[in-house]
Formats: C-alpha cells, structure tokens, sequence
C-alpha cells in the first residue's frame, strides 16, 4: 500500500490565509523561535533590522492598496507607522555598525528636508494630488537612501543617486538585503497569523486586519525584491 506523507508542513508562510486553528500557528511560532535560537541565526541587530524590514513591507503594500481604494485615512495612518518602523531601522543600522568609516551620524540637514518631504507627501495624498506626492516619495526613497549611505557629503544633490560615498553604499545594500533575506525567513516559517511571536509591533498587525493571501503574496514579493538587489 503507498504510505501516505505525514509531514504537517502548513503553508510555508506568504499565503496563509485562513487554516488553522490559532493555536497551531501559536505552536509553529513557538517552534520556529527555537530553532531560531539553536542555529543562533545572525546577530541581535540583524534580527532587528529583519523585523523593521518585514515592518516596513507590511506597512508599504497595505499603504499603497489604502491609496488604491481612496482609503486616505488609513493611509495616513499607515504612512504615521511606517515612519515610526523606519526611525527604529535607523537605529538598528547605527548600533550594527558593522559599516566601517563615518556613517554614525544622519546629516542632520538631510534628515530634517526627508520629515519635511514626508509632511509635504501626506499633505499630498490627503489632497488627491497624486502626481505631486508621487514626485515626493522619490524625493524620499533618494533622501532616505543618502542618510542609510551615510556619507553622501552635502545633502542638496540627491538625484542621481549613484555619487556619494560608495563603500558605505554597498555595504548598507549588503545589510539591506541581508534583512530582506531574513524578513522573508520569518515570514515562511512562523505564517502571517503569528507575525508578534517574532517583535512585529502590534499596531502595524492591526493594520492588516481582514487582508487576503494576495496581501502577503505581495509583501513577499517586495522582500524578495530587496534581497536580490545586492550590490
């Protein structure tokens, strides 16, 4: 007689939907944890940045779809979150500091015209002025990019985002993907549904709240994006 497979491999993780009793995805966390924790997988700051990376694109795809349905008052408060899990990815990158010379510091010129292109951005959206806060939230990415670089010298050339200082730039790409690559590990493997075993905030959870397997088809999709752009 053929054996039947036994293993109770549940989704590996993008499109969990709705199976599963909560306390199964409670177990598979549980588990996932502690081979998380024999393997001793990357360093403290790391796994931080992992879960800012996964924050971030939870936060992005569940803003653009807000946008998409006219929903502009959760995209504001989708858009208040993501700035929250940036300024902690921020400060994960800082205390990595595996990126050897002179990339502490943000420029605080930089960092001050970003809250400013941020503000401009959501004053945007509220106004339906689409193609301006598209514009913007270049502006941003390139802002955003410079203060991760590190040493992009004096703020006011940001277009062509190539210049600046390239051995910080590669290895912040390099960081980048690295916690891409992990964010997704933590996503297949405890399931959307267990999400705040591994430190995702709660508040950006609650932002997904009724979303479909499509939904984490696509955060999947923007981690895997991120991984393969090293450098």
């Amino acid at each position: 007689p053929k054996r039947r497979r036994t293993d109770g491999s549940a989704g590996s993780g993008a499109g969990g939907g709705g199976g599963g009793a909560p306390s199964a995805y409670a177990a598979a966390a549980a588990m996932a944890v502690a081979a998380r924790k024999r393997r001793g997988t990357g360093d403290e700051g790391t796994r931080i940045s992992a879960v800012c990376k996964l924050e971030l694109a939870v936060l992005r795809t569940r803003k653009k779809e807000a946008v998409e349905n006219e929903d502009f008052d959760l995209a504001l408060e989708v858009k208040r979150l993501e700035v929250e899990a940036l300024s902690r990815e921020r400060e994960a990158g800082g205390s990595g500091g595996s990126g050897g010379g002179g990339g502490g510091a943000a420029d605080p010129t930089v960092a001050a015209e970003l809250e400013a292109v941020r503000a401009q951005k959501l004053a945007a959206v509220e106004n339906e002025e689409f193609g301006r806060a598209a514009q913007l939230r270049d502006r941003e990415k390139a802002l955003e990019q410079q203060l991760q670089g590190g040493g992009g010298g004096s703020g006011s050339s940001v277009g062509g985002g190539s210049g600046g200082g390239g051995g910080g730039g590669v290895a912040a790409g390099a960081e980048d993907a690295d916690a891409a690559r992990e964010a997704l590990r933590m996503l297949e493997e405890v399931g959307p549904q267990a999400l705040e075993s591994v430190g995702i905030a709660s508040a950006v959870l609650a932002c997904t709240e009724g979303v479909d397997a499509a939904f984490w088809e696509a955060v999947a999709a923007e981690l895997r994006a991120v991984a393969a752009a090293t450098p």
